[in-house]
């Protein structure tokens, strides 16, 4: 996988410092990595008025600066999908035992060059989806995510909430107001590198556009995950650390 060590060796060299502290970095002696698949998180209903509202923000922030909706099927609203999305990175933060939540107040505008990941830890970023539908979806993660690679990419799911969201109708600018359930249960379903996502066999051509899908029966704990990202890391870089003035694809 040199196609994706030369997109991590391009964007080391595109750092942006100003915005790392927008990214909640993991203190691991404080709160170890160690999260099973299967382990669930139960949302409040603060936790989702919290969610919701943020969801919103992210989604007309990002409107005004003219980024595109991050979905693969025109019967989903975009700002659905920011809801969703809030869930599952309010999920993984209280699965990870974080409780200061102050960086995920942060709804500016980041794009894909700019994206920044969900979560630091040891060092990796971490990118979170979230999937509405319960245990039988796979991973699934834009083909224009290879522009600027996460380390690792985690699936959190949920079974209940398409009753959830009401919309006024249609139209994705059209408000959206929630009906909060008693609960909603988010599992995680597990961890995979990038260098095992990025593969030819996992990419698949969609409607709109290509995505990688990546079988959600060989996810892993994110602890293992972390680990096994490091280890390819230092073999795929050590490939392409020759090729200073390397051709980016």
């Amino acid at each position: 996988m040199l196609s994706v060590a030369k997109r991590f060796l391009q964007h080391q060299r595109q750092l942006f410092p100003e915005k790392v502290n927008t990214t909640y970095t993991l203190n691991t002696e404080t709160n170890p990595v160690h999260l099973e698949v299967g382990k669930t998180y139960t949302l409040s209903k603060p936790d989702m008025l919290y969610c919701i509202t943020k969801g919103k923000e992210r989604y007309w922030n990002d409107h005004k600066v003219g980024i595109v909706d991050q979905r693969y099927k025109l019967s989903r609203s975009g700002m659905d999908l920011d809801i969703q999305g809030m869930f599952g990175e309010l999920g993984m933060h209280r699965l990870l035992g974080v409780t200061d939540l102050d960086h995920l107040n942060n709804t500016t505008p980041q794009g894909i060059h700019n994206d920044r990941g969900d979560l630091i830890v040891e060092g990796e970023k971490i990118d979170v989806k979230t999937c509405l539908g319960g245990s039988s979806n796979d991973l699934w993660v834009r083909l224009n995510s290879l522009k600027n690679p996460s380390s690792v990419y985690v699936l959190l799911t949920f079974g209940r909430g398409p009753q959830a969201l009401e919309r006024k109708n249609k139209n994705d600018n059209s408000e959206i107001t929630f009906v909060p359930e008693e609960e909603i249960v988010l599992t995680f379903q597990g961890a995979v590198t990038a260098y095992d996502l990025f593969q030819e066999e996992n990419l698949q051509q969609g409607r709109w556009e290509s995505k990688y899908v990546y079988d959600r029966t060989k996810l892993i704990n994110l602890e293992t995950a972390l680990d096994r990202f490091k280890k390819q890391h230092v073999l795929y870089m050590g490939q392409v650390s020759t090729l200073s003035n390397a051709s980016f694809y």
